[in-house]
């Protein structure tokens, strides 16, 4: 009797951002995507030469992967949709903030866990990068990028008082709200809640973003990449010190 050998493949399509492309071999890249319906995707891109335009950073490609088995590492075929990178490439403040935002959500997010909604608030990031208050929107969406992997902030309620009106602070020890009554004897040790993380029509001074970064990198810090945990990314270090240094 004669059997037919049956080779079986695996094989998606979707769209995604570019967050990672490294040498993989002579002709081939490594390449990491946040995709909108599959989260973190990696696999192969071959042609290194043909693909590089295409493959930067904060790029938004269609793809299919395709493997034999799930574990494997997929092969990529690739089509650029829109380059982001392009779009803002003589501004070297934003490359940076797109790599920095790549670079988190390459450490925070576990790969193939889809989470469209943070998806979507990073296309909305790209996009807004032309607008004037585009370093607000990046203090936002490291702000989303928290909620959605578990460490959300609930600025309606003094978590002490359970008032819910003239909230003001934030604890750095248990991420918790603060009305101004309870928090004033700890004001010192407190943080600031930015105005625009709650009225998003607010126009934010550069101390009140200032403020705000430093809020989030904060938690992304404690949860992620404190003492014992993985490094922080050099992307986001970069991002940070061109920011505190147009302060200083």
């Amino acid at each position: 009797m004669n059997y037919q050998l049956l080779t079986i493949s695996l094989k998606f399509t979707d769209t995604g951002i570019v967050i990672s492309v490294q040498k993989f071999s002579d002709s081939g890249l490594l390449v990491t995507l946040f995709s909108k319906n599959h989260g973190i995707v990696k696999g192969m891109v071959k042609g290194q030469k043909k693909n590089q335009s295409i493959l930067q950073i904060g790029n938004q490609i269609s793809f299919e992967w395709n493997a034999r088995l799930e574990e494997h590492l997929g092969m990529l075929t690739i089509s650029l949709e829109k380059a982001y990178s392009l779009l803002h490439f003589s501004n070297y403040l934003k490359i940076l903030s797109i790599t920095s935002v790549a670079a988190l959500i390459g450490k925070m997010l576990k790969e193939k866990e889809p989470m469209n909604n943070l998806y979507n608030d990073f296309v909305n990031y790209l996009e807004n990068l032309k607008s004037e208050n585009w370093l607000t929107e990046y203090s936002l969406f490291e702000l989303s990028l928290l909620s959605h992997c578990g460490f959300g902030f609930d600025f309606n309620r003094c978590a002490v008082s359970e008032v819910n009106d003239n909230i003001i602070y934030i604890s750095p020890k248990t991420a918790s709200a603060v009305s101004a009554s309870v928090g004033e004897p700890y004001k010192d040790k407190l943080f600031l809640i930015p105005k625009f993380f709650t009225d998003r029509d607010h126009h934010a001074s550069y101390e009140e973003i200032i403020n705000a970064i430093n809020i989030t990198r904060y938690f992304i810090t404690k949860n992620f990449f404190a003492e014992g945990l993985a490094k922080p990314p050099q992307a986001s270090e970069n991002f940070y010190a061109e920011i505190y240094a147009i302060v200083n």
